[in-house]
């Protein structure tokens, strides 16, 4: 049984990269691109079949459009930037990178325990089906890792229920695992996460409550609460 770990420092420097990109190309310029969150459905070649964004609009990329390199016929959590086409239908992506989009695990599936580290919470917000977040991470340019870890799920009585038996208003608590690696905390770099909340919303499930508990500098667990529906 491995330990979940993904490495997600690296998203700060990768935007940058990006900006300039979009800023010295002669056609599209900052702030003529948005810089979003959204999901890519890939074809079975793998290539971009359509850009799904959170407001619930589908786009299809232009001839033109970035390329990346992507698992075959899935879905496929990004942040990046594009410029939609007037005919309202299309856009040209320009670069997108992957956040961090795992589902939550069981504590006991960390074998080496679930490790939360402090962070901070920039911004969260909901997105199409996912939860969305900006995270702060102080750091000394050692690898820092990150998860989602399922601790319990409720349902409307407050009693404790699986997942699989599941119907109706539930609520799920979730925990942000953060292990720093004994790495020191000495400048700021931002990480980008999506908590997928979609795939609770199945069988009977009606809505779902998600109540992430994050561990902060100060000593605190700050929670986040946001009710989806189908």
């Amino acid at each position: 049984m491995n330990q979940p770990k993904l490495f997600v420092l690296a998203c700060l420097s990768c935007m940058a990269f990006f900006l300039g990109a979009c800023s010295g190309d002669n056609t599209y310029t900052y702030p003529s691109a948005l810089f979003e969150f959204f999901t890519i459905d890939t074809d079975g070649d793998g290539a971009v079949e359509s850009l799904l964004l959170d407001d619930g609009t589908d786009l299809y990329p232009t001839a033109d459009s970035y390329a990346p390199s992507l698992v075959a016929d899935t879905l496929v959590r990004v942040v990046g930037y594009y410029v939609p086409q007037s005919d309202g239908l299309t856009a040209q992506l320009l670069r997108c990178a992957e956040v961090l989009s795992p589902m939550p695990k069981a504590a006991d599936k960390f074998p080496g325990g679930v490790k939360t580290d402090p962070l901070e919470v920039e911004s969260v917000w909901k997105g199409r089906g996912y939860l969305n977040m900006v995270l702060r991470i102080y750091n000394q340019g050692s690898t820092h890792y990150l998860h989602f870890v399922q601790d319990k799920v409720w349902d409307v009585t407050g009693q404790e229920v699986d997942l699989a038996d599941a119907e109706g208003d539930i609520a799920v608590d979730v925990v942000l695992y953060h292990d720093a690696a004994h790495d020191q905390a000495s400048y700021a770099d931002r990480a980008y996460a999506s908590l997928p909340v979609w795939p609770y919303l199945t069988g009977k499930v009606t809505s779902v409550t998600i109540d992430l508990m994050v561990h902060n500098y100060e000593g605190e667990v700050e929670e986040f609460v946001y009710t989806f529906t189908r």
